[in-house]
This record gives C-alpha cells, structure tokens and sequence, in this order.
C-alpha cells in the first residue's frame, strides 16, 4: 500500500467511523493496494458518503463553513492568496478557470497550466464586475488615481526622487513602466490635486475615458481578439491604443482594436508590434 492511500485511509475512518471502517476494512485494503491515490481518494469519498450519510453531511456542512478567499499585497503592488472551496464550489471553479491552450497562430502559447487559470480568473472577474453602461455587456476596467500636488502643476517644485506626480491602483499602490502603459489603453481616470500631504484641492469621480458608443462600435467591428490566432470574444478583451498614448496616439476606431488581456500583455511587455493594413486588418509583427 503506498503512503499517500494508508494517509487517505486514516483520515477517512477516524473518529466515529473508526467501527463502520471494521465492517468493509478487508474491502478497503484491497482497494488501497490496486488503485493510484487520485483515484483511491474518490472511492473513499464515495464509501464514506454511502455508509454514513449523517456524518457525511456533517462533513458538507463543515467545508461550507470552512469557505475562504484571502489575498495579501505584496510590496510590487502583486498579490498572492489562499481559497478552500466545498466539493460544488469547486467543480464550478474548475470548469471555469481550465481554459485549453491557445492554439495556431503566430505566437505559440508560452503559458503554464496555472497562468492561463490566473489570466482566465482576471477575466471573469473584468466580465462580472460593475457595469458602467448595460449596453455595454461587461464591468469596468481598471481604474487609475492621477495624483497632483498643486505646486508640481504651477511648476514651482524641483522634481524629486519621490515624484509629486504618480499613477497608482486604489489597493495595489503604484505602477508604471509597460504596465502603466497597458493599463492607460483601457482604463478610468481619476485626478486627485493636493496640496502637500495632508490638503484635498480636487477629486474628480472616474469616468470611462473611451466613450461607450467608441467602445460598442469597435467590439462591433472586431468581434473579438484581433492578435492573429486568437478567439477570444469581445466582452473577454480590451481596447487598445495601436499607437500609444504617451506617443500622441488618438482615441478613435482607426486606432483602436480588441486585444484579449494576455496579448495586450504581450503586445506592451513582450514587444511585439500592430499595425492597422490597408485594408483595415491588424498585422502583428514579432519583436
């Protein structure tokens, strides 16, 4: 019997089964000495459930109880985390999360089997979250606080190594880099004036900085990623600035098109390149 089913039997029979386990302990065994642990798990759970329902459902209310999600940030602004989920929960998060491998195209899938369950979980979350416009058919993107200080805006500051003027999540903290640059393609803006430390001059509320009709028509027209190879739907993309922002690139259909969360990524930080043909179809050129 290897170690992993004689652990598997020892947590499924104590306590008050300890005397049921009496009654089909020969059962049992054989079964522990034939089958992996992945499968001798599942028939342990399924004797358990058959011969003692009462403490089975016991168990059920248990894990329900048990039920958690924590996240803690780290000092990068990343985060990491712990779940536990009941049995349901479980096959619901699962059946969600397991996306396939991108297949075809020009960039082969580079990711692991736990990157494509973080990316898909991100997903869900931009799908469901709150909803600006219902017409759009999906929550919010990202949101970024532009904090001024007044005297940086009258110019009357030397810059410092802390800057006066930063970009920043509202939990997460600071960002900059690609990332920054990613992110300002489809977010909402807030500005926040202050003056010195501890002064609120102005907080304007976020607003979608891509009007909603813009956004409905370039979902309209792409339909979904447009990085060659991908078919990820609309309502899973962003919109992206083909010439970038901090390169004067404008806000208009010309230069806008859909890129799924992790080809926008890869487009920012991984280097490759779009181009809008002639014809109106992205071009995508590796870096």
């Amino acid at each position: 019997m290897s170690w992993a089913n004689a652990q598997t039997l020892a947590r499924a029979v104590r306590g008050d089964r300890a005397a049921v386990f009496v009654e089909y302990e020969e059962q049992l065994l054989a079964a522990a000495e034939d089958c992996p642990p992945e499968k001798f798990d599942r028939l342990v759970f399924a004797w358990r459930a058959r011969v003692d329902a009462e403490a089975d459902a016991a168990d059920a209310e248990r894990v329900w109880q048990e039920r958690s999600f924590t996240m803690q940030l780290a000092f990068d602004g990343s985060s990491m985390g712990r779940f536990r989920l009941d049995p349901i929960a479980t096959e619901i998060v699962a059946a969600a999360l397991d996306s396939p491998p991108d297949s075809g195209g020009v960039l082969t899938e580079p990711r692991t089997l736990p990157q494509r369950r973080a990316d898909a979980l991100v997903d869900l979350c931009v799908r469901n979250g709150p909803v600006v416009d219902p017409a759009e058919g999906g929550g919010t993107k990202t949101a970024v606080d532009v904090v001024v200080d007044v005297e940086t805006l009258s110019g009357t500051t030397e810059p410092t190594v802390v800057s006066r003027l930063r970009q920043e999540h509202s939990r997460g903290g600071p960002i900059s880099g690609p990332g920054l640059d990613r992110l300002l393609c489809d977010a909402s803006f807030r500005t926040l004036v202050t003056d010195g430390r501890h002064t609120v001059l102005a907080y304007n509320r976020a607003t979608p900085d891509i009007p909603p009709a813009l956004r409905r028509a370039v979902k309209l027209r792409d339909r979904g990623c447009t990085f060659t190879g991908c078919d990820r739907p609309a309502h899973w993309c962003d919109l992206h600035h083909i010439v970038p922002r901090n390169k004067d690139g404008p806000t208009t259909a010309e230069n806008l098109t859909l890129l799924c969360r992790f080809h926008h990524t890869t487009v920012h930080e991984g280097g490759w390149q779009l181009t809008r043909a002639p014809n109106g179809t992205i071009q995508v050129t590796m870096p």
